[in-house]
């Protein structure tokens, strides 16, 4: 968003006509002087409740990927004083849905709701060591497993991979609508 699109969002939240406002963790968390997209908590609504999308990157195995998260609950507890939290995530283990539950404040002792620890039945992952990631990634795509498929996401660390795998994949695999052309 630009700085006038962001500054007429906050005017809409401090007028008390936004419900519901979602943020990137690092928006929320901002930098290290803890600044973050928001205002100071004296200049907005009382924040009730706190959904995390993604709550697996909550765990302690994701720190390298989005260091954010392991500091939103913190930033939501101490700067907005929210006290509801929901964590929301398709693949997450048992193991790492405790560590989200420690991160969150649930007690041991009060469980973990949770649908199930297994992967959903509509959700296929795969993880490739492969030296030649491209390559890898493209024989994936075409291969019996996913080639079938209807969709398709394809995860990248940084905004940089995610445009280079998504010409990558227009380019090298027939049939991939481009967004740009609306063909």
């Amino acid at each position: 968003m630009s700085r006038s699109q962001r500054e007429s969002v906050m005017e809409k939240v401090r007028a008390g006509k936004v419900q519901v406002l979602l943020l990137s963790p690092e928006a929320l968390v901002g930098s290290g002087l803890g600044s973050g997209f928001l205002p100071g908590r004296d200049q907005l609504p009382p924040v009730a409740f706190a959904c995390l999308d993604e709550a697996h990157c909550v765990s302690q195995w994701s720190h390298n990927f989005r260091p954010a998260y392991l500091r939103i609950c913190k930033v939501l507890r101490e700067r907005w004083g929210v006290r509801c939290f929901l964590g929301l995530t398709a693949t997450a283990t048992a193991a790492t849905a405790r560590d989200v539950a420690e991160h969150l404040g649930i007690p041991p002792e009060q469980g973990i709701p949770e649908r199930s620890a297994a992967v959903p039945e509509n959700l296929r992952l795969s993880v490739s060591m492969d030296t030649d990631r491209d390559w890898a990634l493209l024989s994936l795509l075409r291969g019996e497993r996913f080639g079938s498929l209807d969709s398709i996401l394809v995860y990248c660390t940084r905004r940089e991979d995610t445009e280079r795998v998504a010409a990558l994949i227009r380019t090298q695999i027939p049939g991939i609508p481009n967004r740009n052309s609306g063909k």
